[in-house]
């Protein structure tokens, strides 16, 4: 059966009921299994949707409502292998299924499907398997900017010297949409990205940073 807690739709925090339900579920939060961004961004961007499977927000259509999904991640995309394998299914079972079973009667597992020709189809590797997910991630940021998401991405406790996490902060600005106000420090004639490179002592002044950011937006569902 599943353990995983089901994910809160929009609730409104101005009400006390709301607040504490809110604070409810994220004291249920646990960490568990591999790091999947693109999952976690797409339930993201469910849940501030107006259509199905979560119906609580506003149309997308309506005039002066903004939805901003917001990523924060400790690490790099991972999916597992296995040691033991006699049912020849990969990997652990996780968002995309085995990756050892082919999806919808093709001969590519789920994982790999729309990938480029960079992703082995038949690689059952965890380093394959991360490159992948970097590319559905990139899809999905993608698409996601291209409805009006506003994208703000987080990269937590994540070092530069390290070269997965290098690949993967640089994943996470480039999926992040531009500011509306501020410019590029770098590059006053670009707008400044939407990405934080936070750790555990900045993480509280970074999300008053988004708040700035976000102040001048009316933010609905």
């Amino acid at each position: 059966s599943c353990t995983t807690t089901p994910i809160t739709p929009l609730t409104d925090v101005t009400q006390a009921a709301g607040l504490t339900a809110i604070k409810a579920a994220i004291d249920l939060m646990q960490p568990n299994g591999n790091t999947n961004v693109p999952e976690g961004m797409a339930w993201g961007w469910r849940t501030v949707s107006s259509t199905e499977p979560f119906t609580e927000g506003r149309p997308e259509s309506e005039r002066g409502n903004d939805k901003v999904v917001i990523v924060l991640t400790d690490g790099e995309n991972t999916y597992s292998t296995v040691s033991s394998d006699p049912a020849g299914n990969k990997s652990t079972y996780a968002a995309y299924g085995y990756t050892g079973l082919a999806y919808h009667g093709t001969a590519v597992t789920r994982l790999f499907t729309g990938t480029s020709s960079a992703i082995g189809q038949f690689n059952y590797t965890s380093s394959n398997y991360t490159a992948a997910l970097n590319e559905q991630m990139a899809s999905l940021c993608n698409n996601a900017k291209a409805a009006n998401i506003m994208v703000m991405t987080v990269a937590l406790d994540m070092s530069l010297t390290d070269s997965g996490d290098k690949k993967a902060m640089d994943a996470l600005k480039a999926c992040s949409s531009d500011s509306r106000f501020r410019k590029d420090p770098t590059d006053p004639s670009k707008p400044a990205k939407l990405f934080w490179n936070a750790t555990g002592a900045t993480l509280s002044d970074n999300f008053k940073e988004i708040a700035n950011e976000l102040s001048n937006l009316r933010v609905v569902g």
